[in-house]
């Protein structure tokens, strides 16, 4: 089910029209909640597979078109920015929740948990940005001037309607992406041919550059059980730069699988299992 929540009031409305200042929440169950965050560029419906395997196991899974994406109308920001957005949505919950985020996104789960753990019972982030390694040289040129930032957005374009051709997801693989179904593909390669979205991904390309010193302060001051899932074959966070993340972050347990960047829909299992073990210690 797809909801919208406002953040300063906390009612819902119907989706997918959503209200000025509102979020887009894919909501399922009653339980224990579990919020989940997508990466960069993407939409809450890369979730979906790992839903589905969470449904009927007494939790409420929470999925967000993160600002700028999807049926979101809060407009995009940097992790500061997406780290207060959370913090609204965790407070509505009533009870502390596990975050879920892949990528880009476990900058704010990182920064949210570090300013009010008493919301975040705990995490799992997948393939996720936080070490120094997590941004290249590629990244920073992508990042500044106005030549990167029209670079980001015709190659999320031109990869997009690529994915979509007949055999399309074979380019996913060789880019260490993953090796996904074509269904599953085009679902996980849709957000790109989406202009709004590729505006998301060139203000979250800046912010992954000049904010990455805050999400590694918080990585090092979190103290919730953390899961850290990485890739062995991921070309966007590279294997490295997961397992240095999860060196810094008090505690975290490490598990690294065969597979690329997007882990949610080439993994769904694993990050359930994650989920699960943190609910059900």
């Amino acid at each position: 089910m797809s909801a919208s929540i406002d953040p300063e009031s906390g009612t819902e409305a119907p989706a997918p029209a959503a209200a000025p200042d509102a979020l887009a929440i894919h909501d399922r169950g009653t339980g224990q909640p579990v919020v989940f965050l997508h990466g960069q560029p993407g939409g809450a419906e890369i979730w979906d597979p790992v839903q589905d395997l969470l449904a009927g196991s007494g939790l409420r899974t929470l999925a967000l078109d993160r600002p700028g994406y999807g049926a979101t109308s809060v407009e995009a920001g940097g992790f500061r920015h997406n780290a207060s957005v959370l913090t609204e949505v965790l407070a509505q919950l009533g009870r502390p929740a596990v975050v879920v985020a892949h990528s880009w996104a476990a900058g704010p789960a990182l920064i949210t948990a570090r300013r009010t753990p008493e919301l975040v019972s705990g995490l799992v982030l997948c393939a996720p940005v936080g070490d120094p390694g997590s941004v290249t040289i590629l990244d920073r040129a992508l990042a500044h001037g106005p030549t990167g930032r029209f670079v980001l957005r015709a190659s999320l374009a031109v990869g997009g309607w690529l994915v979509h051709r007949p055999g399309g997801e074979h380019l996913l693989d060789v880019a260490g992406l993953g090796h996904l179904a074509p269904a599953e593909a085009r679902t996980a390669a849709q957000p790109a041919l989406d202009r709004r979205a590729r505006h998301a991904a060139v203000v979250e390309q800046m912010a992954l550059v000049d904010e990455l010193v805050e999400v590694r302060r918080a990585a090092r001051s979190v103290h919730v059980p953390t899961i850290v899932l990485g890739g062995d074959r991921d070309s966007v966070v590279r294997p490295q730069a997961v397992k240095g993340l999860a060196r810094a972050i008090p505690g975290a347990h490490l598990q690294m699988l065969e597979g690329g960047h997007l882990l949610p829909v080439e993994h769904p299992r694993a990050v359930a299992d994650a989920v699960l073990g943190l609910v059900r210690p």
